[in-house]
């Protein structure tokens, strides 16, 4: 019999090592998802929007770029106030020095979620070279 906290750090290890996959690089002649194509996607039918997104690793194109902020945060704002808006976080707050309103920008994030109908949230996102 394997003694329980053996147990318990193979499991740990074992969720460290999937935690820290890089993102997939692009494929010659992939398109990237229109980060807008995805919101729109949340507007029809949320329940298949997450079957379809959440969680994955996406190839992604952000059209503009409406706001950056500290701690690598990205924003696009989808009405005139900013309270619908597309947030994508950066894991290297470095990759964001770049970008600056305007911009259209490539990355890989995994889909987070959406939030309260008012967000849709990325993370883990990383600049495409």
């Amino acid at each position: 019999m394997i003694p329980k906290a053996t147990i318990c750090i193979i499991i740990f290890l074992a969720l460290v090592a999937c935690g820290s996959n890089p993102p997939p690089t692009p494929a010659a002649g992939e398109q990237p998802v229109s980060a807008t194509s995805i919101w729109f996607d949340y507007q029809e039918n949320e329940p298949r929007a997450n079957e379809t997104w959440k969680g994955k690793w996406i190839y992604l194109r952000l059209a503009r770029v409406d706001l950056v902020e500290t701690g690598g945060m990205v924003y696009m704002y989808m009405d005139s106030i900013g309270l619908n808006k597309i947030v994508l976080d950066y894991k290297n707050d470095q990759d964001v020095l770049d970008f600056n309103r305007g911009d259209e920008l490539l990355a890989y994030c995994k889909l987070a979620g959406y939030h309260l109908n008012l967000w849709l949230s990325f993370n883990e996102c990383r600049p495409v070279q």
